[in-house]
Parts: structure tokens; C-alpha cells; sequence
């Protein structure tokens, strides 16, 4: 599979590649009709006797330049698609306003580089692939379709920057050493499951991952309110998703600001409001909200969170029926000796993990009162 150095490619302002190639570079009809002939030639005033010669490889150039400037657009793009239209009149038509006659252009083998890569920046992706396909585009145009996070998948499976095969693809999205531009591309893809993993990898740029929120896919946004790595602004955005395990993630996720979560305290879902309770980022105000919650979960996972629980009620807490609730209690400050060793030799690998974690655990006679040597 290829690579392309971003630092051989440079990128403008905006963060698109910086191609040498701009509009002005096209040309313009009138000038270009009046250089290949001072006579403008006669056109037929059938349309589809100007279809038939603007398609005709035989037909003269001054003509076809003629009827590039047509009213119609099925004239125009015959033109474009001439093998014998001159690359002046081409590059002309890599500016005209209809994508067809432009994606016409851009997989014309005769059209000029500079044209090429003004089309390779046009705001379709259709034109952008045909230019990738187009064995006449320069190297450094490819490059640059290349290096460019905005091109579509299809431009870069077409260019061997990524996979066809659709398992290399995810395979490639869960790597966590994939780099930040791959993981774009990937973004973009036409298969879930690879954008799912893209959303999910800890290692994708936060601004993919803003791109991906707004997916119309559930459990893409799912995986992107789950990430760690998803900026507090996106988080924010999601915290009003209709799907309720996407605002379930928010409300997990350490990321998420303390008002979005006292918001969230507030949802008709019960697993929201008690993720919210397990955020270590939720106030105090919004866990003694939480505290009268009508259903237990929610008030004993809050009450695992507060500093001023009693510390009986901390004992009882560190033997709920919920690991989760166990897990919150194990991460306490200041807890007593007998209750950290006894979540030490919890059932549940997650709360052992988490009561050895704390720093409690290294006072002396803790790992003893526990059976257990630290690590």
C-alpha cells in the first residue's frame, strides 16, 4: 500500500493540498475561439447535428472550441469527451458550471495537467475520482489526492493509498499506529464496520472524529461518543443525540463537561443518568441531585461518588450487588484499610484493578489484609 509524505506535499491555509494549478489557469472560450480561427466558424443550428460534430474526432478544432461555448449542456460534454478537442478548450471546460461536463473533462486522457489539477480540488468527488482514474494526471496531482483527508475513499483505494479489500480496510482502521491522514480517508468509507472502527480507534484526530458525530449512522456516533479522544465541543453536540446509548456514551465518556453532564443527570434514561453518576468529571452538586434518583443504581452510584458518604454507608456500597458501584467505591480517596482490601479480592477483575490502583493500597498491611502481594 502507498504512502505520501505530508511534508512533500504542503497544504494551503485550509488545510487542502497546495497545488501549483488555479481557476485563472483555464482559459477562457472567447479568447481561445478567436485565436484558432478569426472567422468564427459556421455551426449547425440543429442540436443534434452540433451533438454529432462535437463528438466527431474528425471534426476541426476551431469548431469544436466553437461549440464548447454552447447553450446545451449534452453539446458541451461531447466536446469534452472529444479525443481531438485541442487541451486549450479542454482546460476551459474543466470551469464549466455543469459536473458533468467537468467529471467529462477530468477522465479525458488528452486534458492538460494544469487542468487537472485545478480539477483535482473540485468540490465533487465525483471529478476528484476521475482525475484520480485519469492515466494522464502528474504524479504529484495523484499525491496530493493522495495526502488530501477530503478525498473520498473511492479516490484513495483507487490511488493504493488504501486497501480494496473491505476487512484490510477495518484492519487498517483499528491499528492505532495507522496515521491521522489514513484514518480521514478511512472516515469516508462506504462500509459501517470500517467507520465504526475508525470512530472507535483512540488514535483518531479529534477533528475526524467531529466529522464523523455528524454520520447519519447510529452506531458510528455511538463509537465517537465513546472515544476518549473526542473534543469536548462534539461531545456537547452529541449529549442531545435521539438515540439514547449515544447519549449513554457521552455521559460516560471523561471528556464530557461538568454542565453537560448535569444536563444529562436530568435524562428520561435510567443507564444515562447512571453514567453520569460514574463520571469522574460530574460535581457534587449534580451527584447530590443525583443521590434521590428514584432508582437505586442511580442513587447508590452517586453516593459511591460523594466525599461527605458516611462511612458506613462506603462499607455497604463496596458490597453492592453492582461491580460498577463497587468499582466507583474502590477508586475513593481516604478509604479505610478493611474496605480497600476487601475490594482488592473483589470477583469482578475491573474493581480488583481498581482498588489496587489506588493509592491506598500501597500503605502498609493493605495487600496483606487482602492475601495478596502487589504487583
Amino acid at each position: 500500500m502507498g504512502r505520501f509524505s505530508n511534508a512533500d506535499h504542503p497544504r494551503d491555509p485550509a488545510g487542502r493540498f497546495a497545488r501549483k494549478a488555479t481557476p485563472a489557469d483555464l482559459g477562457n472560450l472567447a479568447d481561445l475561439a478567436a485565436q484558432t480561427s478569426p472567422t468564427p466558424p459556421a455551426l449547425p443550428t440543429a442540436r443534434n447535428e452540433r451533438y454529432v460534430a462535437a463528438g466527431d474526432p474528425s471534426t476541426p478544432a476551431a469548431t469544436l472550441t466553437a461549440l464548447a461555448a454552447d447553450d446545451e449542456v449534452m453539446v458541451r460534454g461531447r466536446v469534452a469527451e472529444n479525443p481531438s478537442t485541442p487541451p486549450g478548450t479542454l482546460a476551459a471546460l474543466a470551469g464549466d458550471p455543469e459536473l458533468t461536463v467537468r467529471r467529462t473533462v477530468a477522465n479525458n486522457t488528452s486534458t492538460p495537467a494544469g487542468a487537472l489539477a485545478v480539477l483535482a480540488d473540485d468540490p465533487s468527488e465525483r471529478v476528484r475520482l476521475e482525475v484520480a482514474f485519469n492515466p494522464s494526471t502528474p504524479p504529484e496531482v495523484l499525491a496530493g489526492l493522495a495526502a488530501d483527508p477530503s478525498s473520498p475513499h473511492g479516490t484513495l483505494i483507487a490511488l493504493g493509498v488504501l486497501p480494496a479489500d473491505p476487512a484490510e480496510r477495518k484492519a487498517l482502521a483499528e491499528d492505532e499506529s495507522t496515521p491521522p491522514e489514513v484514518l480521514a480517508g478511512l472516515a469516508g468509507d462506504v462500509r459501517e464496520f470500517v467507520q465504526c472502527a475508525v470512530a472507535e480507534n483512540p488514535n483518531t484526530p479529534p477533528e475526524t472524529l467531529t466529522r464523523l458525530a455528524a454520520d447519519p449512522k447510529k452506531m458510528v456516533r455511538w463509537n465517537v461518543a465513546d472515544n476518549p479522544n473526542t473534543p469536548a465541543g462534539t461531545l456537547t453536540a452529541l449529549a442531545d443525540d435521539v438515540r439514547e446509548f449515544v447519549r449513554g456514551s457521552v455521559a460516560g465518556n471523561p471528556n464530557t463537561p461538568a454542565e453537560v453532564l448535569d444536563d444529562l443527570a436530568a435524562d428520561h434514561d435510567l443507564d444515562v443518568r447512571w453514567k453520569v453518576a460514574f463520571n469522574p468529571n460530574t460535581t457534587t452538586q449534580t451527584l447530590t441531585r443525583l443521590a434521590s434518583d428514584e432508582h437505586d443504581g442511580v442513587r447508590a452510584m452517586a453516593e459511591a461518588g460523594l466525599p461527605d458518604t458516611p462511612p458506613d454507608r462506603v462499607a455497604a456500597l463496596a458490597r453492592h450487588e453492582t461491580q460498577g458501584v463497587r468499582k466507583r467505591v474502590a477508586v475513593r480517596v481516604g478509604l479505610p484499610a478493611g474496605v480497600l482490601a476487601e475490594l482488592a479480592a473483589d470477583p469482578n477483575e475491573h474493581v480488583r484493578a481498581a482498588a489496587r490502583a489506588n493509592p491506598g493500597f500501597a500503605q502498609p498491611g493493605v495487600a496483606a489484609h487482602a492475601g495478596l502481594l502487589t504487583d
